[in-house]
């Protein structure tokens, strides 16, 4: 198996809409670590994380 970038087999030409979406966020405490989040959409079952990230608090 060679490294590097691929393409999908198949794709498919119709888009869905996720079904639900979940965030959750973890806030810093007294600003002294980070904020962090993740967001999670789902459909048929499947989850998929869609974002992530983290940000120092302002004290």
């Amino acid at each position: 198996m060679t490294a590097g970038w691929h393409r999908p087999i198949f794709h498919d030409k119709d888009f869905l809409d996720y079904e639900g979406t979940a965030m959750y966020v973890d806030p810093s405490g007294r600003c002294k670590d980070e904020t962090s989040w993740a967001v999670v959409k789902m459909l048929h079952g499947v989850l998929y994380l869609t974002d992530v990230g983290a940000a120092r608090g302002h004290g």
